[in-house]
């Protein structure tokens, strides 16, 4: 049976005052809205082939739930049932996910349903408990993009296992002058280039591991300067060897 959308659901009925009040969200959040249905204090809507919803509490919260197609004609049991090209299809409603975002907002405790982790996490991370999110993850590299979000690098740290993963906490940490972490980094994903850049305003523990990097790779004019900090002036020499610049390098540096 297919309820139409502005009668009773659930043995629930919008009062014109609790509508009003979903209508001054609606354009609370800048959203219009061409159809909708209502599950106690959840104002479904579609417009221009999206379909959201507002969670009316004490900070009322919209939720992007998906793309929908046609106009809402009805919802039962969880169910909304959109009219489309004299057509109808059916868009099934995760009352499940939306329980948990109701305990969330009520601090009550509930199940985390496999089905809805990675929601849950995204939705604990849209209201800012990055805290919570991290909780309930249990992918590693997940836990790496919410620590580095919350700016727990160290943390984050714990969890890098590719160049991708170094690198980027490689540039957070030199974003914020943690020079020996940031070497650290770039170190574990081998890119020398940027080794050779934090090493040059830091300890330069790695100039040797990058000199020789850098030359293996092909990277000559990084090898030189890299070289010269190593006051390595015959392997310098080496590389300028078919340079127009040989000649004089050797008169100065190597005593030729």
């Amino acid at each position: 049976m297919i309820i139409k959308a502005e009668n009773k659901i659930k043995n629930y009925k919008l009062t014109k005052r609790e509508f009003q009040i979903h209508l001054f969200f609606l354009k609370e959040f800048n959203q219009e809205y061409r159809s909708y249905c209502y599950i106690k204090n959840i104002f479904i809507f579609e417009n221009d082939s999206r379909l959201n919803y507002i969670i009316l509490q004490k900070d009322p919260f919209l939720y992007e739930y998906g793309t929908f197609n046609g106009v809402i004609g009805g919802i039962d049991n969880g169910i909304i049932y959109a009219v489309a090209n004299s057509k109808v299809e059916i868009y099934k409603i995760d009352e499940d996910f939306i329980n948990f975002q109701n305990h969330v907002f009520n601090n009550e405790k509930c199940e985390i349903q496999e089905k809805f982790r990675l929601r849950a996490i995204s939705f604990y991370e849209s209201l800012n408990m990055n805290d919570k999110a991290l909780e309930i993850c249990n992918n590693k590299n997940l836990k790496f993009e919410i620590l580095v979000k919350s700016k727990k690098l160290n943390e984050a740290f714990e969890y890098c296992e590719t160049p991708y993963m170094y690198e980027k906490l490689g540039e957070l940490f030199f974003s914020i002058n943690d020079y020996d972490n940031a070497a650290l980094c770039f170190y574990n994903s081998k890119n020398w280039k940027r080794l050779f850049h934090v090493d040059m305003i830091n300890k330069k523990n790695y100039l040797n591991k990058t000199a020789e990097n850098l030359y293996k790779n092909g990277d000559l004019n990084y090898a030189f300067l890299a070289y010269m900090k190593l006051n390595d002036y015959e392997k310098c020499g080496e590389l300028l060897q078919e340079s127009k610049f040989y000649n004089i390098f050797k008169k100065t540096f190597l005593n030729k």
